[in-house]
């Protein structure tokens, strides 16, 4: 067994865990705004350079379409902005600080200004504009077309068209991969997604996935994509590098939203049908759990500050909460009929759920767990550290704070007070800035450690950092 003989082991010192101030132990809905008569929520974003949500609604009769504005600190309507029919994706630009959204019906996206709540101009697009996307590191806007299997491109400076790039048919779900600099398209009539350069806009690659896929989400840090296949009830996983399939996992029911969680390297995966999230191991590709949750779950958020994911479930008018780390249901909230998509407010810690069928938004103030986020590309004035663990002493399980002030791989390892290495971790390459990684007392075999004196080392290729740890059972 290789071990690691740290320096200074002769001296134990035990920290506490004091909560800064008191926060409510669990999430609640604080309040509920009433969008008006007859009008149906289809999505929503959040804008935290403005502290906004944004929800694009309805008329059952289409002779009002809106973007409605919602002030993240007061929950209060702020704004409503006047959109093309059939408001049907939001997607935030926050180079220029913009909302955008897809008009359905009428092939064109609406933009609205970040700041000062305005309608700044209409883009015509292709047919039956579904879904954005957001090239930050380019600055530019991608919207799928469903009509004619067509994705545009426009500046997010000018807004002017600058592509139409021809994808496979029915284009239903967009994404950006930071890691790679490319566009994933899930085509959802020719069960395939188009892989879209975004320094050149031209598809450079053909994946093929499952039955209709619905949703996309990825793991920037491994440079995965995950598709969510609706008939097909499975999970396609891509390998960002090379984009092809590494694996194809059954996901029950009818896989319809994804939600990564970068704390505990997982994804989940909202199944109407089985009425499950599935939750999938990103490092080993792997379905590790199912949990059952309400009926006919449509969609998911992932919350950094508390690490709990929310699920909508839209025939259960309901919100499962599931804690990140144990992935047990932690708590079910009532909301108002057919809860449609979710959003979190990272500024306020808040949770907003469109319900489409009472025409509403449930506001949900969350239970702040440790009340530390997770800080991704800031730039921050600080040096390599690892934070003390907190709860110390623990049972079962401690959170370790970490900061890189500079991207690159870093491995954070466990070891007993002999020196023998208990748990790799983390061993991947992470961003700039500041993160949070639970340890669950278990070792690599997945087995509880006894109680007693552990090591934490955190390394970098150009530092090393170790903080002891104790565990009582």
């Amino acid at each position: 067994m290789r071990k690691f003989v740290p320096a200074l082991m002769t001296s134990f010192v035990f920290f506490l865990s004091v909560p800064s101030q008191s926060w409510p132990q669990s999430d609640s809905v604080t309040k509920t705004l009433y969008l008006g008569y007859d009008f149906h929520p289809q999505c929503l974003t959040y804008n935290p350079q403005s502290n906004k949500v944004y929800c694009a609604n309805y008329r059952s009769d289409r002779s009002v379409n809106k973007v409605t504005i919602i002030d993240g600190d007061s929950d209060s309507i702020i704004a409503e902005i006047t959109v093309g029919q059939f408001p049907h994706d939001l997607c935030h630009n926050s180079t220029n600080n913009r909302i955008y959204s897809a008009n359905y019906e009428f092939d064109d996206i609406t933009v609205i200004d970040g700041i000062t709540n305005a309608g700044i101009t209409t883009v015509s697009v292709g047919s039956y504009p579904a879904a954005l996307t957001y090239s930050p590191d380019f600055n530019k806007i991608y919207c799928a077309n469903y009509g004619d299997s067509s994705v545009t491109v426009i500046d997010g400076a000018t807004n002017t068209v600058i592509e139409e790039v021809s994808v496979g048919n029915g284009p239903w779900a967009l994404l950006y991969n930071s890691a790679n600099n490319k566009v994933y398209c899930a085509n959802q009539n020719s069960d395939n997604i188009s892989v879209i350069d975004a320094a050149t806009d031209s598809v450079t690659a053909v994946v093929t996935c499952g039955d209709r896929p619905v949703a996309l989400v990825c793991d920037t840090a491994i440079n995965k994509v995950y598709c969510a296949n609706f008939s097909s009830h499975n999970v396609t996983i891509i390998n960002g590098t090379t984009n092809s399939v590494v694996a194809t996992l059954s996901a029950g029911g009818y896989p319809y939203a994804l939600a990564h969680n970068p704390l505990d390297d997982k994804i989940y995966c909202a199944s109407a049908g089985s009425d499950q999230v599935v939750v999938i191991d990103s490092q080993t590709d792997q379905v590790i759990k199912a949990i059952s949750v309400g009926n006919s779950p449509k969609a998911l958020v992932y919350n950094q500050h508390n690490n709990r994911v929310y699920c909508a479930n839209y025939n259960g008018n309901s919100i499962s909460v599931i804690d990140g780390t144990t992935d047990e249901l932690v708590g079910t909230l009532v909301v108002d009929l057919w809860p449609i998509d979710l959003a979190h407010n990272s500024t306020n810690n808040k949770v907003y759920c469109a319900n489409y069928g009472d025409t509403s938004i449930s506001v949900i103030s969350c239970y702040p767990g440790s009340d530390i986020p997770i800080y991704e590309n800031q730039e921050l004035n600080r040096k390599f550290s690892l934070g003390q663990n907190y709860p110390n002493p623990f049972n079962p399980t401690t959170t370790i704070e970490f900061v890189l002030a500079r991207s690159g791989q870093v491995k954070i390892e466990i070891f007993n007070i002999l020196g023998e290495k208990v748990r790799i971790l983390v061993d991947r390459h992470f961003k700039t800035g500041r993160y949070l990684k639970h340890w669950d007392g278990k070792n690599d075999s997945g087995k509880e450690v006894s109680s007693g004196v552990y090591l934490c080392r955190f390394q970098t290729k150009d530092f090393s950092e170790t903080k002891k740890m104790i565990l009582l059972r």
